[in-house]
């Protein structure tokens, strides 16, 4: 600040701070933090920059000097604080603590305390001020007003020189930091009255007039505000608005807005025919965004008062960026749920128009049926008068009829009485019923059993009850097969044993055994040739090796014959192991097998089938009779009749399962083929196992004869060709003399076991799996035939019988009966009806007594019948001409509704969206304004991850005389 300040300047600071802190208090936006105050420092232990900058200017605000002063709090927490600035004399102005470095490299050391420095600087300010002075009505230069008198104005102009681009909605605009500038200056009461200020506040003393004006520079701009003005428009400016000179003028021109308001209203009224509803609500819209930009954000003000000897100290402004500091711009809500609700008033509008429209079409339909309904209650009232003419009627006639049916009941009384005394007559005549009875059971039973028709009938229900027993024994399939399948099984297992014995013994006595070892002999011959060879060489190399070299000496003959047996025995598991794996890959070999398979297939296929025509004569089935009667009682025949007939089925059963199981059996064909499949895996196994085994045994013979030859001493006088070709010959003579004989005897045994496996096997199996299975479906399939024959039969002699016994029952009954009958007749011929016409005429008189009483009822609930169809045929006329105006109110209705829709809740719905739509542009650009973004916190610099807040102390030159 300016250390050079007077003493009556000073004097005057503390007013005018008062001043300034009530516009404050009525602004709430606006707050101020006291620059150099030791409890400014927060419990954060972060490190924040909180600067002053404070400029001295000229009378008109023109910039003369700017001075900055810095307090870093929280400094002391940390022994070296990291720091920028790009001011000139830099002083700690608090302390000793010193910097080091420049610029945005500085580093203080804070010895345990907070930095307060100050310094210089001459760059652009972001804010600005300018006055500018009035005497009565003429601009004036500040220094030429002193002393004079007349009309004061000053006009005050804020500037903001900040720019910052931010998206809106998704577009890209520039914006202003939204400084709020706060200016306070002192008015003497005795120089100065009459004083006004049409952006801020005067408080009055006594003594002094403090004026304390305020404006947002930029802020309008930055919110857009003119950009919701209607083109046609003649909208006051911000600086317009700002420029009337008093309160009084404020006051007129609100009374004539509000007269120009009536006049527009009276005009709207004037024209209201001429204007739809959409046209109306759009003028609506447009008044609210008229009023809307005739929000005012001043940024300029305008100081009015009568003036005597002009003298005036020095012009305080404040300047900070802190306007949305204490907006929480995120419980702005947004309007999507109000938008929600206009969609939701506008599908409502849409229904209720077409349910008017639905009411309409209802009232029209109930209209029509109803006059239907109208119409049948007229003739509802004519029919109930004609009745009430016929129960009048009957009323006045009911008791004469009454009287009529006493008089009848009276005389049929004494009739009755006379005739009783006939009935004793009657008793002589029961004494016939027992000879007429016997006599017509006679004759119907005689004709019922010579009746052609009777024996048809009983043919046919014959048929019937066979077609009825079929029916019944199909749904008993599976009890009658399971116990034929049971008998079959307890005789099955040594049946088929037995075939399977019997069929193994013949197929081994079938195998020729000649054939089988010529076979095998064949093989082994042709596959021991080349076994034969390599005996031969290896035996004659050894023999040659082991003579080699020393046969001149016949002193060491002993030594080389053992050498010599020594080497052969050495390699004779080689040389057998050699033998065998080639006699047993001979192709010789497998086809031996294929032929010696393909005749024990032959011949166990004939034995097998053989066997089993033996084995199908001792099986058979066994269904008893008591078996056989519960069977057909639980299909619905009488317990007697299944006992009767359950032999015969049982038999019929039995015999046709028995041959059915010996055709099956006895015709079942074991293909040789199959046979052949069977054992030829074994065959030939046991054919390689031969002859590789004869052939490696004898090699291995060979090999050591000819090694226990070359051993001796006559052997080493020959020469080593000699005895090697010796020695060969002797190995390949003892490979074939051996093979052929074990060979031979090996596959001999090995066919008998073969097939007497094979045949015992498919004997066994095939009675074992077809027996039961052909039990079970003939005895299905005969039951159902039995069931028949026996029910055709049973059901047509049980029906002459039952026909027969019934018919000369009923005759008996009848004739006797009818013999009483006919004897009573003759008497009851005049009794009954006497009888019958006394009942009668009693019960018409006791009736008819009661019928002028009910007739009297009757006429007079007729009567009120009557008066209450008159009642509702009135009613009824009244409810057509209601409906009728319910059909045209509903239509008026439906129409009004449809132009409420079209004319009103649709132009509504569009007008509140657009509004919306401003609403919804002024809140973002609220947002962007208060974001980090756009926020000024530093002057001079400010070093990364350093909080910071800036605030502007503009002061200006006073204007007082020369002392």
């Amino acid at each position: 600040m300016n250390r050079n300040r007077k003493i009556k300047v000073k004097k005057l600071n503390k007013p005018l701070a008062i001043g300034m802190a009530a516009l404050m208090g009525a602004v709430p936006m606006v707050t101020a933090a006291p620059v150099f105050a030791d409890s400014a420092q927060t419990a954060d232990s972060a490190v924040t920059k909180d600067e002053t900058v404070y400029v001295n200017a000229d009378a008109s605000g023109k910039t003369s000097k700017i001075t900055v002063s810095d307090q870093l709090t929280n400094a002391g927490s940390q022994k070296t604080v990291e720091d920028a600035s790009d001011l000139s004399d830099i002083q700690n102005v608090k302390g000793d603590e010193t910097y080091s470095g420049s610029g945005s490299n500085m580093t203080w050391t804070t010895d345990g305390e907070d930095i307060f420095y100050q310094g210089t600087s001459n760059k652009e300010l972001p804010v600005g001020v300018s006055f500018t002075y009035l005497l009565d009505g003429k601009e004036i230069a500040p220094k030429d007003l002193i002393g004079k008198s007349g009309k004061l104005t000053i006009k005050i102009k804020y500037t903001n020189n900040t720019s910052t681009s931010v998206d809106i909605n998704g577009k890209k605009q520039d914006v202003q930091t939204p400084f709020m500038m706060i200016t306070g200056l002192i008015m003497p009461s005795e120089t100065f009255s009459n004083v006004t200020v049409d952006n801020g506040k005067v408080i009055n003393d006594g003594s002094r007039n403090v004026v304390v004006a305020y404006g947002m520079p930029g802020l309008r701009e930055s919110l857009n505000i003119d950009g919701y003005t209607s083109d046609d428009s003649s909208k006051t400016t911000s600086e317009e608005s700002v420029s009337s000179t008093s309160s009084e003028d404020s006051s007129k021109a609100a009374s004539d807005s509000s007269a120009s308001s009536e006049d527009s209203g009276k005009k709207t009224s004037d024209n209201k025919d001429s204007k739809s509803t959409e046209d109306k609500i759009d003028e609506k819209t447009q008044t609210v965004k008229d009023k809307i930009a005739d929000i005012n954000i001043p940024d300029t003000v305008e100081i009015t008062a009568d003036v005597t000897d002009f003298e005036m100290s020095s012009t305080y402004t404040v300047a900070m960026d802190s306007i949305f500091d204490d907006i929480d711009v995120d419980d702005i809500d947004d309007s999507d749920d109000l938008r929600d609700s206009l969609n939701e008033l506008e599908d409502a509008a849409v229904k209720l128009a077409d349910g008017s429209s639905e009411l309409k079409d209802g009232t029209s339909e109930l209209a029509t049926k109803y006059k239907d309904l109208d119409s049948g209650i007229k003739q509802l009232k004519e029919g109930l008068d004609t009745a009430a003419s016929g129960v009048n009627a009957l009323a006045s006639q009911a008791p004469d009829a009454a009287n009529g049916a006493k008089a009848l009941a009276n005389g049929t009384t004494a009739l009755k009485n006379t005739m009783d005394g006939f009935s004793s007559d009657t008793k002589t005549l029961n004494s016939i019923s027992s000879a007429a009875s016997k006599q017509a059971s006679d004759e119907v039973g005689a004709q019922l059993s010579n009746s052609d028709a009777l024996n048809k009938q009983a043919e046919a229900i014959g048929k019937s009850a066979a077609a009825s027993a079929v029916q019944t024994i199909n749904s008993q399939t599976k009890t009658i097969g399971d116990t034929a399948v049971a008998g079959v099984n307890a005789q099955l297992e040594d049946k088929a044993k037995a075939a399977g014995v019997s069929a193994k013994s013949t197929a081994e006595a079938s195998v020729n055994e000649k054939e089988v070892g010529d076979a095998a002999v064949n093989v082994v011959n042709q596959s021991l040739d080349k076994a034969a060879e390599d005996a031969s060489n290896q035996a004659s190399q050894q023999a040659a090796a082991a003579v080699t070299g020393d046969e001149k000496l016949k002193a060491l003959a002993s030594q080389a014959g053992a050498a010599a047996k020594s080497t052969v025995q050495k390699n004779a598991d080689q040389t057998k192991a050699k033998a065998s794996s080639d006699a047993a890959g001979s192709s010789a070999v497998t086809e031996a097998a294929k032929a010696l398979s393909s005749g024990i297939g032959s011949a166990v296929s004939g034995t097998v089938s053989s066997k089993l025509k033996g084995a199908a004569s001792g099986i058979s089935s066994n269904i008893t009779a008591g078996q056989m009667a519960v069977i057909l009682e639980a299909s619905g025949m009488p317990q007697d009749d299944a006992n009767k007939y359950a032999a015969a089925v049982a038999s019929t059963v039995n015999s046709s399962v028995n041959t059915s199981i010996s055709t099956q059996l006895s015709g079942i064909s074991v293909s040789a083929d199959d046979i052949t499949n069977a054992v030829s895996a074994s065959v030939t196994s046991t054919l390689q196992q031969v002859a590789g085994s004869a052939a490696g045994e004898a090699a291995e013979a060979a090999a050591e004869s000819a090694a226990e030859k070359a051993a001796s001493g006559t052997v080493i006088q020959i020469p080593a060709d000699i005895v090697g070709t010796a020695a060969g010959n002797a190995a390949a003579s003892a490979v074939k003399a051996t093979a052929p004989a074990t060979a031979r005897e090996t596959a001999v045994e090995t066919a008998k076991a073969t097939a007497g496996t094979t045949a015992y096997n498919v004997a066994y199996n095939t009675v074992k799996s077809t027996a039961p299975e052909v039990a079970r479906t003939t005895a299905t399939q005969v039951a159902p035939l039995v069931a028949s024959s026996v029910g055709e039969k049973v059901g047509a002699e049980t029906f002459k019988a039952v026909a027969k016994q019934s018919g000369q029952e009923v005759a008996s009954q009848v004739a006797g009966k009818t013999s009483v009958s006919v004897a009573k007749q003759v008497v009851s011929n005049f009794l009954n009806p006497i009888a019958a016409l006394n009942t009668g005429a009693v019960t018409l008189s006791n009736g008819l007594s009661a019928l002028p009483s009910g007739a009297q009822q009757l006429q007079s609930g007729m009567k009120q019948l009557s008066s209450g169809a008159e009642q509702l045929q009135s009613g009824s006329s009244q409810v057509v001409t209601g409906i009728d105006k319910l059909n045209d109110g509903a239509e008026e209705l439906s129409s009004g509704m449809n132009e409420f829709k079209d004319d009103g809740i649709l132009p509504l719905t569009k007008a509140m969206n657009e509004l919306l739509d401003t609403t919804d542009d002024i809140q973002s650009r609220l947002k962007a304004l208060a974001s980090d973004q756009v926020s000024y916190k530093n002057y001079s610099g400010i070093s990364d991850g350093m909080t910071g807040s800036v605030k502007f102390v503009i002061e200006t030159d006073e204007l007082e005389k020369d002392e």
